[in-house]
């Protein structure tokens, strides 16, 4: 059912996302969900509840205002039973009985009236040039008696030397500069783990130029709530933490419309990045529908705004983008961040595709993509565009084919990890397709893919072992030869590759120990992976030597050990998935 919902939700933030641009933009379907179904849903669970009520006799005769609506409206004779009077529940219409009893509009004619009222806004958003009549004031869904953040930060006494004596009005809408430094310095230690892809000297310098929220030379109002929301998770300060709702709050209740609509020069991106934000901060708290649909919004932004259609990325510093979403770049740094963008958003959708084993975005769509892959930041910096190498117009179809093979030690660590979460989403693919008789060729190539890319990864991790990025791409690597090899028969050889594997992803959960407190929800998940596979292999094999098997529950419990401490942080996910593995490992 989770499944059904998440693909319902899913397919409906890409399609309005992508045909309604503008104003229309997320009201529509808060409009068309929030309001029209639920009234409809609320009416039927009305007439069944009528229905379903004991039927009470009616004085034979009424004064003047005591009939039914349905009977007064045609002069016919109402014998006033309640719920539903003899005229209207021989008629067979329970829905049109209804009574007002002087108290103004009937339940039904409140309900007409929403729906009327809904229908004109819409009209509204679809013909902003035409006449306005009555304006629609709709609430913001979001909005909440916590409200925005009041200014007060007396609670956050003594941080640290540098912001005791700091102290906000009780007017302002954002902290003061010296509190504002210190949740940067926060979000910026874990930043890389959840999907940040601005220039991070240009965001912070930019965030904290004096002027007030909403100033378009200052970062997007959402976008800064987000950031805040994560440096406040991010501190160990119980004072900030507590702020934390606050900011949430604050961020859902901007993001979206509010942003899109206003003239900020950077909205489409700084939304696609918050969004990107948001979306790892509810897969973390465990609240996995909340972060599919906040990863199909970011995936509508890009591809309505054309960032996977990058053919030239050079002409960005000439021109305005075709649909004018996007003003033109301020040098190659800029235009690094839109091809990043579209990057860091694909390998968030294609990994938790994988994992929950659904369907993404849309798959053409993905394949389709002519965005270059993405280069380092310091690239970027010396003003290079793209790779040096020789590349396809369709970037992702080409390295899923095989047709360019252009894997090299110079390849950033983002361009590995999105190259990894596309392949792990394409042995969940070929899982759904495990029955077909033609896709023996396809497992080959997946398989050559996937092996080349953790030779290079392997390769790049003995050089360093502290990037992120890389340990992020060989994880999801891992996890996706497991994925594929556990769809062919179990032989000996088999067994053993996921055997590695798996112990090779517990030794990237060991290795992220002792540097990160806060990880990216997704090393939860192949985590998980890593573990019910073992696990598995020692129910299907009990004649395995003690040496192996001692091996295996020991690599098994150091991984646990680790991930108790990143749940024990703040990830509701994580902590479910340990008591998952801690049952299931005192089983074995």
């Amino acid at each position: 059912m989770r499944d059904d919902i998440t693909v319902l939700y899913t397919m409906s933030a890409a399609r309005i996302s992508t045909t309604c641009f503008g104003n229309v933009l997320f009201e529509w379907e808060h409009l068309i969900y929030k309001g029209l179904v639920c009234l409809r849903v609320c009416t039927r669970q009305q007439i069944s509840s009528l229905m379903q009520s004991n039927v009470s006799n009616g004085p034979t005769s009424l004064r003047k205002g005591q009939a039914c609506i349905y009977c007064r409206r045609r002069k016919m004779r109402c014998d006033g039973a309640r719920p539903i009077c003899g005229q209207c529940r021989r008629g067979q219409r329970p829905d049109d009985c209804e009574y007002t009893d002087r108290q103004g509009q009937s339940r039904m004619e409140a309900l007409e009236n929403s729906i009327a009222r809904l229908k004109a806004r819409i009209h509204e958003l679809e013909n902003p040039g035409a006449p306005m009549g009555e304006a629609v004031v709709l609430r913001q869904p979001y909005s909440q008696t916590m409200g925005l953040p009041s200014g007060d930060y007396s609670a956050l006494a003594d941080p640290s030397p540098g912001a005791t004596n700091a102290v906000a009005s009780t007017s302002s809408a954002q902290p003061p500069k010296e509190i504002i430094l210190i949740l940067l310095d926060k979000f910026f230690e874990h930043a890389a783990s959840f999907g940040f892809f601005l220039s991070a000297d240009n965001f912070r310098a930019s965030t904290l130029l004096p002027h007030p929220m909403g100033d378009p030379r200052r970062p997007l109002d959402s976008l800064l709530a987000t950031v805040y929301l994560f440096g406040c998770l991010f501190s160990d300060n119980p004072a900030w933490q507590a702020r934390s709702p606050e900011y949430l709050a604050q961020a859902l209740q901007s993001t979206g419309l509010p942003g899109l609509a206003g003239n900020h020069p950077q909205k489409v991106l700084h939304t696609i990045q918050a969004e990107v934000l948001l979306a790892n901060y509810f897969f973390s708290a465990g609240r996995l529908l909340e972060g599919r649909y906040h990863v199909s919004t970011a995936m509508s932004l890009c591809v309505g705004s054309g960032l996977n259609k990058i053919r030239s990325p050079d002409l960005m510093m000439t021109i305005d983008n075709h649909n004018d979403l996007f003003p033109k770049a301020n040098g190659p740094v800029e235009v690094g961040e839109r091809i990043m963008a579209w990057w860091v958003t694909l390998s968030l959708d294609q990994g938790w595709a994988a994992a929950f084993e659904i369907n993404s975005y849309n798959d053409l769509i993905i394949a389709e993509t002519e965005t270059p892959w993405p280069l380092r930041v310091e690239d970027y910096l010396r003003g290079q565009l793209t790779p040096n190498a020789p590349r396809s117009s369709l970037t992702v179809q080409s390295f899923l084919d095989g047709a360019n093979r252009d894997n090299s030690p110079q390849s950033s660590p983002l361009e590995l990890a999105a190259k990894a979460s596309l392949l792990w989403k394409q042995a969940h693919l070929l899982k759904e397709a495990s029955t077909a008789a033609n896709i023996g060729a396809l497992l080959e190539a997946t398989r050559d893919r996937i092996e080349e890319l953790l030779v290079l990864l392997n390769a790049l991790q003995d050089r360093d072992s502290s990037d992120f990025s890389l340990l992020l791409a060989r994880g999801t690597a891992h996890a996706a030869f497991i994925s594929l090899i556990c769809l062919r028969s179990s032989n000996a050889e088999n067994l053993e590759k996921v055997v590695y594997s798996s112990l090779a992803i517990l030794e990237i959960i060991r290795k992220l120990e002792p540097r990160n407190k806060y990880i990216n929800p997704l090393f939860t998940m192949f985590w998980t992976l890593a573990n019910r596979s073992l696990i598995s292999i020692l129910h299907r094999i009990p004649n395995i030597s003690d040496n192996k098997r001692n091996l295996i529950v020991t690599a098994m419990q150091s991984g646990l050990l680790a991930m108790n401490q990143f749940g024990a942080n703040w990830s509701s996910l994580t902590k479910y998935e340990v008591h998952k593995v801690h049952e299931m490992l005192a089983n074995i």
